[in-house]
């Protein structure tokens, strides 16, 4: 993140996927010098960006790249985890009668979520792979074979329930 981006991995192009020294295919992102942290996202990390909206994605991307699980598992935590609410209380969009609801589904109450984890099908113009040109060093992005993703069941008000 705090290195310039030398190339132009853009989207939408032509540029065939390089073959890395560990058999895999990737777009490469090459990185030249250090520069600010401040500079991250910037015309200065990534000059040669079609546009500042790309440039933000790339940016969003490679922040998020290897993270989902932590996020994701963050973003539940707090949405979800409630108390049950005082009897003097009234409550606000209570579906059970004794906890208040917090992530629902259009009208459904949600029952159950989790986090599963597996493999995604990407194919190699759309993997991400950096060298970086003063260490002489190749780092892998996202592995697709670790890919998680969210399930959530809801529980419909006809289903009754607890």
């Amino acid at each position: 993140m705090n290195h310039k981006i030398l190339n132009s991995p853009n989207p939408d192009t032509n540029e065939l996927p390089t073959s890395l020294p560990n058999g895999a295919g990737a777009r490469l992102v090459l990185l030249g010098e250090q520069i600010p942290l401040m500079s991250m996202g910037s015309r200065e990390w990534w000059p040669t960006a079609v546009s500042d909206k790309v440039r933000s994605k790339l940016l969003r991307r490679i922040v998020n790249e290897g993270l989902l699980l932590p996020i994701l598992l963050s973003i539940f935590s707090e949405i979800y985890t409630t108390t049950a609410l005082p009897a003097d209380e009234e409550p606000k969009r209570q579906v059970t009668g004794k906890r208040r609801v917090r992530l629902t589904y259009g009208q459904s109450p949600i029952s159950d979520f989790g986090i599963v984890k597996g493999s995604t099908r990407v194919v190699d113009r759309d993997r991400l792979a950096y060298y970086n040109m003063d260490d002489d060093e190749f780092l892998m992005g996202q592995d697709p074979e670790d890919h998680y993703r969210i399930f959530i069941k809801e529980r419909r008000p006809d289903q009754g329930g607890h």
